[in-house]
């Protein structure tokens, strides 16, 4: 091929289709959506900001009590995104650049999994996001054993949403740990049991359990099998035989492979409500760029013409009573 603009605004264009058909085909495996809501952002910084759950009505003993609500806020930076590859000009100009069509599809894959990679990477703590970002709404780890109920109140107790590779005992009860069917009905239960600030249940049902494909078996049995024995279902044991399965249903079943790096590991959502558990904060959606210039210095320098992908973008916690995690 000879090494023109037009032959080479040619050549990126059919690399560009080659990257928009894969990342189109890639969205059946993408999966962010089940358990984070979308926000667009504009600037360089997203802040959340929300109010309390408002109090009860009490008996009027004396006079009014006034409360001052105070704002909570909590923020996330945006961050740049790249991924770059560079085609060799002499092998343009010996027609070897079918060679490159192939990099340019697994380059929209990777663009279309971006959101799934960073929200994993923050639910996990791995990667970028390690330290400070593990914080979440509340000023804590999102995964912690002390939430407050009550933000500006910490008379009114504390809830878990990281119930450990053992379990928490809660009451006397050893609630979560590796998963199987107390594990499950376990976390279920004093999941649906948390309380808002006015001590009443906030209603929030998990209906989402996920975990890597090595627990598929484990989870398959527990919430889809019509019968099984199980050794025990909270306090009861002594079971004998099979029984009809009351768990099967309770929640959707999400066997995740992105998370197969950790096979111990399971999680419980919320998802049903208003909001979803986490958040994907979109500054830029990604965008496929080439340097079609030949007199470009990159290309007088290296002899390769540059094509990448760019784009901005965040994953964040939501409100940590809507998630839960077990087994790790």
């Amino acid at each position: 091929m000879q090494i023109t603009a037009p032959n080479l605004a040619y050549f990126f264009t059919q690399m560009e289709t080659s990257y928009d058909v894969a990342y189109n085909e890639a969205a059946v495996d993408s999966w962010i959506d089940r358990i984070a809501t979308e926000y667009p952002v504009t600037g360089e910084q997203w802040a959340s900001v929300w109010m309390g759950m408002l109090d009860k009505l009490r008996v009027w003993q004396g006079p009014r009590i006034v409360k001052t609500p105070a704002p909570q806020t909590y923020f996330v930076p945006i961050q740049p995104f790249e991924l770059t590859e560079a085609v060799d000009k002499f092998k343009l100009q010996d027609d070897l650049y079918g060679v490159y069509f192939p990099i340019a599809a697994r380059m929209g894959v990777q663009s279309r999994k971006w959101p799934d990679y960073q929200m994993r990477d923050l639910i996990r703590g791995i990667g970028f996001w390690t330290g400070s970002y593990q914080n979440g709404t509340d000023g804590l780890t999102h995964w912690n054993s002390a939430h407050l109920v009550d933000y500006w109140d910490a008379s009114k107790g504390t809830y878990t949403n990281d119930y450990g590779p053992s379990g928490t005992s809660i009451n006397g009860i050893t609630v979560g740990g590796a998963f199987g069917t107390n594990a499950f009905n376990t976390v279920w239960q004093d999941m649906s049991s948390r309380k808002s600030e006015s001590g009443e249940a906030i209603g929030a049902k998990p209906d989402l359990t996920m975990g890597p494909s090595q627990l598929r078996a484990a989870m398959t049995t527990v919430l889809q099998s019509s019968y099984y024995a199980p050794p025990a279902m909270g306090a009861m044991t002594g079971f004998v035989g099979s029984m009809e399965n009351p768990l099967k249903g309770w929640t959707e079943l999400f066997i995740n492979d992105d998370f197969d790096t950790d096979p111990v590991a399971w999680y419980m959502f919320c998802t049903k409500k208003g909001i979803k558990p986490f958040s994907w904060l979109l500054r830029e959606a990604p965008i496929f760029t080439p340097i079609v210039d030949p007199t470009n210095p990159i290309v007088f320098a290296t002899h390769t013409h540059q094509f990448g992908v760019e784009a901005r973008g965040a994953p964040a916690f939501g409100l940590p009573w809507m998630s839960s995690r077990s087994g790790v």
